[in-house]
This record gives structure tokens, C-alpha cells and sequence, in this order.
């Protein structure tokens, strides 16, 4: 076995194929990447973004990166992590 395989949900791969609101899509992958979601709920309402919004994804193999942006980018919305919170908006 390769033990030089670096450990760390950021190397994990994802694959993934749901339709789901946006807000529960987040918990679930937020949940599964041990993240505390915190979404910027008044920017998002600034902007006239509806968090129940439906996300179509299908990724294959995707970083935990990729499948962030796969899930934001739909709705124009950015993330970042800080320690173990996970952050959304509705970005500049």
C-alpha cells in the first residue's frame, strides 16, 4: 500500500449526480466534508437569490474545490473555508 497518499479531505475525489435545493444540497456536502455551513443569507436576498433554489449537479471525480464550485456557481455565489466553516455569499 502507498503510504505517501496524502491524508486530508482536500485530496478526497467526489462523485456525485442529485438534484436538491441549494440550502439542503449544502448541508449534505457540507456535513460530509466536516464543514459548518454558514451562508451570507443578506446578500443572497440582496441579490434576489432563493437558497431553495433546485442545483442539478453531476460531477465525477471532482475535488472538494470543484464540487464547491459546482455547487455556488449556479447561483452566482462564492465560498471559502476558514478553519472548519465553511462560507457562502453572493460575492462582489
Amino acid at each position: 500500500s502507498n503510504s505517501n497518499r496524502p491524508t486530508g479531505s482536500s485530496r478526497d475525489l467526489y462523485t456525485l449526480r442529485v438534484a436538491a435545493p441549494f440550502d439542503e444540497l449544502l448541508q449534505a456536502i457540507s456535513q460530509r466534508l466536516k464543514l459548518e455551513p454558514i451562508i451570507d443569507t443578506q446578500s443572497l436576498t440582496t441579490r434576489g437569490i432563493n437558497p431553495e433554489e433546485i442545483i442539478r449537479l453531476e460531477i465525477k471525480d471532482a475535488t472538494r474545490d470543484q464540487l464547491l464550485d459546482a455547487i455556488v456557481k449556479p447561483l452566482g455565489l462564492t465560498w471559502s473555508i476558514e478553519i472548519d466553516r465553511l462560507f457562502i455569499s453572493a460575492g462582489d
